[in-house]
């Protein structure tokens, strides 16, 4: 016996109108969802094809034991069936039974040695289990050539996935001989080259995929990708331009393309493409924020901030571009949109101490040095470090607390008394109060603890 799927419509006219096993007739109604079976489901007497619409309508619901269950009623009344034991063997490898699968596999295989979707199954199954040598006895004929096209493709699948590129390269090139307008056998080729170090080849071989499907953008994708990784960027680039011609609205080529034009250093390039990703698609907010650092980088701070506060507007808990947004409005000296900027970031946020310290600066500059000292308190309360507990010293003078600053300082490098930064610190202090003399002292022990520090040498020298 040997049925294949598109015959079991004549089964119909073997089962009742409306039998019991599909109640109200759902499955072939076309109804959304069909019907669980209900009444007697188990028919010795029926043929094994009413156990096949069994199982494949237990299938359809999720079944899975049950239409294990109805394959292997149907195969126990037909064992020498290779259409039965085909589909029960593809049950079970779906249920990864793979053990049980392969038994039946192997018996198909053994009463229908030519049908092709059983030897695709049995070669899957060798594969999966890792017996290369048992695939191959499957999928090759007398004569040692792929017994077909699929089986040669299988074949590669294997080699490649065993690492016999050599080998896998060879089918490539059979599929390739057998039938050159094979879209499969070319992209085979073209990986197979990949992996065995000739980008060239495989480029070649992409091409002629190309002549085979223009405009297929998964084979752009991995042309440009063969030349990003030989370090061709300059061709990656021209593929990208070619692609865009033909799909000027293509996201993820303009996307590529922007970022080949950043490894490349080309700023103008990539503010460039991010612009026109930003006036096809304006609802890309990454896209955006990622423009608005490009502008930041080429130093035009308004353009920047206008992106960061588009992506704000959309995104308002994106806290992170709240901070660069005040970072680019320091640049550009507009303090008051900085101070707004840094002060929606919520304390439990990683860039809370740091927003803190700057709007601290903003004080400072301001000369507003009672705001600016609590600012670094809240920041030190978020994330304690040496150079906050430093700034807020020099604050701390600042405000007309010298002696407590001093004192602050002294006890610091009680604990640390090799520290050249407390005394560097020691003597911005004393500066700040016109002590030279003093402010001179501290900053020569300074050096005396770390003949290299800068800060100090400069400090003396004006």
């Amino acid at each position: 016996m040997r049925r294949r799927v598109g015959e079991a419509v004549a089964l119909l006219l073997l089962l009742p109108a409306c039998a019991p096993l599909l109640s109200g007739c759902a499955l072939w109604r076309g109804d959304a969802e069909p019907r669980e079976p209900k009444g007697v489901e188990v028919r010795p007497d029926a043929p094994p094809d009413y156990d096949v619409l069994v199982a494949q309508q237990h299938a359809l619901e999720g079944r899975t034991e049950e239409a294990l269950a109805a394959y292997q009623r149907a195969v126990a009344k037909d064992e020498q069936s290779p259409y039965l034991r085909l589909r029960l063997a593809e049950a079970l490898a779906r249920a990864n039974r793979l053990d049980e699968a392969l038994v039946h596999a192997e018996r198909a295989y053994e009463l229908d040695p030519d049908d092709p979707e059983v030897r695709a199954l049995l070669a899957q199954l060798y594969r999966i289990r890792r017996e290369p040598e048992a695939a191959e006895r499957v999928l090759r004929n007398e004569a040692g050539e792929p017994m077909d096209l699929d089986a040669a493709f299988l074949l590669y699948q294997i080699y490649a996935e065993s690492g016999r590129m050599g080998e896998a390269l060879e089918l490539a090139q059979w599929m390739a001989d057998t039938d050159p307008d094979s879209l499969r056998a070319h992209v085979a080729m073209a990986n197979a080259y990949q992996k065995l170090g000739q980008p060239a080849e495989s480029e070649q071989a992409l091409r002629r995929a190309l002549e085979i499907e223009p405009g297929n953008l998964r084979l752009y994708s991995a042309l440009a990708r063969s030349m990003r990784e030989r370090g061709d960027r300059d061709g990656e680039i021209a593929v990208y331009r070619e692609v865009l011609e033909e799909h000027p609205n293509d996201h993820s080529t303009l996307l590529a393309l922007a970022e080949a034009q950043m490894a490349e250093d080309d700023l103008e390039g990539a503010i460039a493409t991010f612009e026109e990703i930003e006036r096809r698609f304006p609802s890309d907010m990454r896209s955006a924020v990622r423009l608005g650092f490009l502008y930041y980088e080429a130093r035009n701070y308004e353009q920047a901030a206008v992106r960061f506060e588009r992506a704000i507007e959309a995104t308002p808990e994106e806290y992170e571009i709240s901070f660069f947004l005040g970072i680019v409005r320091r640049r550009s000296n507009d303090d008051t949109a900085a101070l707004a900027a840094f002060d929606r970031i919520p304390p439990e946020h990683k860039h809370y101490s740091e927003a803190r310290t700057q709007i601290a600066a903003i004080y400072e500059h301001r000369q507003e040095y009672g705001k600016a000292l609590e600012e670094v308190e809240r920041a030190l309360a978020a994330k304690p470090s040496r150079a906050l507990e430093l700034y807020g010293a020099t604050l701390r003078a600042k405000t007309g607390d010298f002696e407590g600053a001093v004192a602050f300082l002294e006890t610091l490098l009680s604990q640390e008394p090799e520290n050249d930064e407390l005394y560097y610190n020691l003597g911005v202090v004393y500066g700040e109060q016109e002590r030279t003399e003093e402010a001179i002292r501290y900053m020569h022990q300074a050096l005396e603890h770390n003949p290299d520090n800068a800060s100090a040498l400069n400090y003396i020298g004006y």
